[in-house]
């Protein structure tokens, strides 16, 4: 019963924005978001969310509320308050009347602005949310998320990591750190290739070959036969721990003289180191994500990501904790 009551919103009402008075976590949980002026153009056309539903940046992911994204992408959504699980599919007669009148609204017309956003003047922003763990079903598909992705209810709407949805539905995801701007495009399909002409042989006379029966090897010789996806998987985590270790050293590289010259600053210099590291930070959690997606897309399993996830949050705290002993709170 009490499962029943968390969420107790129908369907009509999480599409509103609405998620109900209680949650699967009883408690809300305090986190830090960044709050940027972020654009999202979907298949060209710009949308912004409905007032006091922004989309906000947490650990390197960005969230938007579920049915901002759903709509903005033309699809119709449902939401089973039971089993916590957001259905995706094509959409309705009903719905495509809905998913219309709602775009109208949160379409911008015109382009997307062109001009840089000073990530220097980006703070985090300490919110409570409800943080839970929801099921997908994407055209019929379940699709699995790993923990480090979950969904967020804050202020009655439902947000989900917007990476994660455009890449279930077929979109591919760009991202401008200068413009804040998410690119969500439809993927192309793969052109054909050309026929190749075939160059005709001479025939050669058939010779009669000898019917052998091959001896019975104990079914050993066809192990290799579907090795390819984990090598596939073993390549891609490769790739992703080079590029995690180049974005720490790159990261570290561009922090540590921030640091060195805090501690002879004077004030308004203190100031302005805080902003660029802020910044700096910002922009090497938003890199992780990125690295994270793409590890994800490439088949690196779930558990192996958690454990980049976890390593990231502990290089994390040990600096902070670094810098407090250095020049103190």
């Amino acid at each position: 019963m009490l499962k029943q009551w968390k969420l107790w919103s129908v369907s009509s009402m999480l599409l509103l924005g609405l998620a109900g008075p209680a949650y699967a976590e009883q408690t809300p949980t305090a986190i830090d978001v960044y709050y940027a002026p972020m654009q999202f153009v979907f298949d060209n056309n710009v949308f912004s969310p409905p007032e006091g539903q922004q989309g906000f940046i947490y650990e390197g992911s960005t969230y938007v509320p579920l049915r901002f994204i759903s709509y903005s992408l033309n699809k119709a959504v449902r939401w089973d308050a039971n089993t916590y699980t957001v259905t995706v599919e094509e959409p309705k007669a009903a719905d495509l009347t809905e998913i219309k009148e709602y775009n109208m609204n949160t379409q911008v017309r015109g382009d997307a602005a062109k001009e840089k956003v000073d990530a220097a003047n980006l703070k985090p922003t300490a919110i409570s949310a409800y943080k839970e763990k929801v099921n997908y079903v994407f055209d019929g598909k379940t699709k699995e998320i790993g923990a480090e992705l979950p969904g967020f209810i804050y202020q009655d709407s439902l947000y989900v990591p917007l990476r994660f949805f455009s890449e279930s539905i077929g979109k591919t995801i760009e991202w401008n750190p200068e413009t804040y701007t998410v690119t969500s495009k439809t993927k192309e399909a793969a052109k054909p290739e050309a026929p190749k002409e075939e160059t005709k042989q001479p025939e050669q006379p058939k010779t009669e070959t000898p019917v052998t029966t091959p001896p019975v090897a104990g079914g050993g010789s066809g192990g290799s036969g579907g090795g390819g996806s984990s090598e596939n998987a073993a390549a891609a985590q490769a790739k992703a721990e080079e590029k995690l270790k180049a974005l720490e050293n790159s990261c570290r590289s561009a922090l540590q003289p921030l640091a060195d010259q805090y501690a002879d600053a004077d004030e308004e210099t203190k100031k302005q180191l805080k902003a660029q590291g802020a910044a700096k930070v910002i922009e090497c959690e938003l890199q992780f994500g990125r690295i994270i997606s793409e590890a994800r897309s490439q088949g690196v399993s779930e558990d192996i990501l958690s454990s980049y996830r976890i390593k990231f949050e502990q290089v994390q705290e040990e600096a902070k904790q670094e810098l407090l002993k250095k020049f103190g709170k």
